[in-house]
């Protein structure tokens, strides 16, 4: 029985992809030369270097989508989803979630009860989980999952395989390094003390999926896939300009009319080498010397120039932001210049915030607090602003009813800063009540003036 096989293809068949994703972004690019000779004389001097717009573009990208928390109508339960939110540190491993999405395509989290009954979200690497869909008429779902990765065992590298069903979870190790196609190979993994065999009381696969695509069966779909083609003509730009460099520090000279002599061996003597502390002279009258012109080393620059507004152009990534020169946009310019952005991180936002939600709903489940109200995800306004901007749709905000704390969390201030600004504002309401008080019962009126 091929149970696992399905897992097998899938490892087979994206795992090298979201390797050589990250291999990119982390800046692990391969370089080409125009020739071997090029490549022997400069391969080590240059071998390590690449100008990385992977990683920028994948930054830039996640930056901008900031998971602020959960609200709902209920506001025991917004409280209760906020300690979920702060528990397990998602304003941090919501990036890290976020950005392994951008950046290989596919993105994992596992979420189940620790140790004390309170659910906790672990983030995953990609190239460790397969995950299945089947289409059960209204939407799409995750039938069945699988996480497998390497791990030492008693100084033994083994390979553990977890395999997640809406009523069990199973584990099991091999000492192969390959993955297996069945679990007719495997032996059942009690190393830890845990049965082997674990049941799901859920009816749910813990694994949620965050997925770059439209569908979340099209694997892979990395933000860094059209990008890698253009990095690699990027990388050999700057190469060839270096050479070019070196090339044009010494000139390449050339000689004509010129008597070349010859050894006994019947072999050409080389009389004229280029150095900083040789002349070159001869007394024959046709003879002739010159050097080549030196390349225009412009024309390399323009083209990188070209590289990289073409990044620009397929990833919708301001080039303000990825070329870090010259004058920034500001005002209506800038949200002009980042509208293709925005556009791609509220698609993205909408997405991942319907994965947010149904990971949240699952968590109040397994803390023992079913849920049946509607949650939403809150995303932080990341758009271009100016404080100006801000201030000004704060007030029309505040003008329709919306809270000064919901104003307050909207700006980015934390709920510690929230409460204390609260109490510095009643301190002061206070302190100035007080005073109009003392002034009034001293025959004068003027509050302002107190406060």
């Amino acid at each position: 029985m091929n149970d696992l096989l399905w897992a097998k293809k899938h490892f087979e068949r994206y795992c090298p992809r979201y390797e050589k994703y990250e291999r990119y972004y982390q800046g692990d690019q391969p370089l080409a030369f125009v020739s071997k000779k090029i490549r022997s004389i400069f391969g080590e001097l240059f071998g390590d270097f690449c100008d990385n717009q992977c990683k920028q573009v994948v930054d830039i990208f996640s930056a901008r989508v900031q998971l602020f928390g959960f609200s709902s109508e209920n506001e025991d339960l917004t409280a209760y989803l906020e300690d979920i939110y702060n528990i397990n540190k998602l304003d941090l491993n919501a990036d890290r979630i976020h950005t392994e999405a951008i950046k290989e395509g596919d993105s994992y989290a596992i979420v189940w009860p620790n140790e004390q009954g309170v659910a906790t979200i672990y983030p995953q690497k990609t190239r460790n989980i397969a995950v299945r869909y089947e289409d059960n008429g209204d939407r799409e779902e995750i039938v069945e999952a699988c996480k497998s990765w390497l791990q030492e065992v008693n100084g033994q590298s083994v390979r553990r395989v977890t395999r997640y069903m809406p009523d069990r979870i199973e584990r099991y190790v091999t000492s192969e390094k390959k993955f297996p196609a069945s679990t007719a190979v495997l032996r059942q993994y009690t190393d830890d003390g845990q049965p082997p065999v674990i049941v799901n009381p859920y009816g749910v696969i813990p694994i949620f999926h965050f997925s770059n695509a439209a569908d979340p069966d099209d694997f892979a779909m990395s933000e860094l896939k059209p990008v890698i083609p253009i990095q690699n003509a990027l990388n050999k730009c700057c190469v060839d300009l270096l050479v070019a460099m070196e090339f044009n520090a010494l000139p390449q000279r050339w000689a004509t009319g010129l008597e070349v002599p010859i050894d006994g061996q019947n072999q050409s003597i080389e009389v004229y080498k280029a150095a900083t502390d040789r002349l070159w002279m001869n007394s024959s009258p046709d003879a002739k010397f010159g050097e080549f012109p030196a390349t225009d080393l412009q024309q390399f620059l323009a083209i990188q120039d070209n590289y990289r507004q073409e990044i620009c152009r397929v990833t919708s990534t301001p080039a303000h932001l990825l070329f870090l020169s010259g004058q920034f946009p500001s005002g209506e310019a800038l949200k002009t210049a980042s509208e293709p952005l925005t556009t791609k991180v509220n698609a993205a936002c909408e997405v991942w915030g319907e994965t947010w939600e149904n990971l949240m709903r699952f968590a109040c489940l397994i803390s023992g607090r079913p849920i049946t109200e509607e949650i939403t995800c809150v995303w932080k306004d990341t758009s271009p602003q100016s404080q100006k901007d801000q201030a000004d749709v704060a007030i029309k905000k505040q003008s329709i009813g919306v809270s000064d704390e919901q104003l307050q969390r909207e700006f980015g201030y934390s709920t510690e800063q929230i409460e204390q600004m609260q109490e510095e504002n009643a301190t002061r309401a206070a302190s100035v009540s007080e005073l109009a008080v003392q002034a009034f019962n001293a025959g004068g009126v003027n509050v302002n003036a107190a406060a």
